[in-house]
């Protein structure tokens, strides 16, 4: 069976200027991180991805800030030229507001905000480097101007939960319209989020839903990610889903090294893919983002 490509997430860049607790920046040593793609390699994979007939996502994002890039702007230009819908994920505190600006006025469909809490005490704690002042600045700014266009991302643990309160009344006085929740991963097969914060955050999600549309996660939804979603990290490894990173124990070949689509659609991704309806992908194991089949 053929599969074909729904949806791209191009890690850029694997730096941060932020050290967050839960990143894999931080859990592991691993070949791809701290790479800078290059920009001739950025145009030249997305020339061949591109599709005239439709638009597809592209998603810049992955371990690191895409924004951090030195060619993001034109990166996004040439991308939206090219028909895809640009989407990318960020701190908001790597460039001055008005680059953000910039984004969307060159072609970018969505911003992704990351965002866990105001609270400086727990900041420090999670997404250390953050400074509180400057993202509220920051995303004040850029709200009023595109609010249909930008989501808000939190990560949920016992930490950041009790804080949701003050987060939703920020967000909710900006205009925001989307927010969506992800319990924080462990990443050896454990949630870093108790039942209890769960039910909390469940409890508030009912309320807060009545002014923006909120998304939780779904603990009984399958995963989708090696059916229809290529993910390259920025080595230009094909990745089997945007949350595995150690290309040296599985990947599916390099997209500058060969075809995309026959990389993307051979036997051996085909018989991962095998393994991950039936339950035997090793990998897939530890996750606690989806349910196991």
């Amino acid at each position: 069976m053929e599969y074909p490509i729904s949806s791209i997430s191009l890690e850029l860049i694997s730096k941060c200027n932020l050290k967050c607790v839960h990143c894999r920046l931080q859990l592991h040593d691993y070949e791809a991180a701290n790479k800078v793609m290059s920009y001739d390699d950025v145009i030249s994979f997305m020339d061949e991805v591109k599709d005239s007939n439709r638009r597809v996502s592209l998603t810049l994002q992955g371990t690191g800030e895409a924004s951090l890039h030195p060619k993001m702007l034109n990166i996004i230009k040439q991308a939206a030229a090219m028909n895809f819908k640009v989407a990318t994920t960020t701190n908001l505190l790597s460039r001055k507001k008005e680059v953000y600006l910039r984004f969307f006025e060159v072609g970018l469909d969505l911003m992704t905000v990351s965002i866990d809490t105001l609270n400086k005490s727990v900041v420090d704690l999670t997404r250390a480097g953050t400074s509180v002042e400057v993202l509220k600045e920051n995303f004040s700014y850029l709200v009023s101007r595109y609010p249909d266009k930008i989501y808000v991302h939190s990560v949920a643990s016992d930490l950041t939960v009790p804080h949701f309160d003050e987060l939703y009344e920020f967000l909710n006085s900006n205009g925001l319209v989307n927010w969506r929740f992800i319990y924080l991963n462990n990443w050896d097969g454990t949630y870093g989020i108790s039942d209890e914060s769960i039910e909390v955050l469940n409890a508030k999600v009912k309320v807060w839903s009545k002014e923006m549309e909120i998304n939780v996660p779904d603990k009984n939804a399958y995963c989708e990610q090696p059916f229809g979603a290529l993910n390259v990290n920025a080595l230009g490894y094909i990745m089997p889903c945007l949350y595995y990173e150690d290309h040296n124990i599985v990947n599916f070949g390099n997209v500058f090294e060969g075809n995309i689509s026959e990389q993307y659609n051979s036997d051996k991704f085909k018989r991962f893919r095998a393994d991950v309806l039936t339950g035997k992908a090793d990998i897939c194991k530890v996750c606690q983002i989806f349910k196991k089949r």
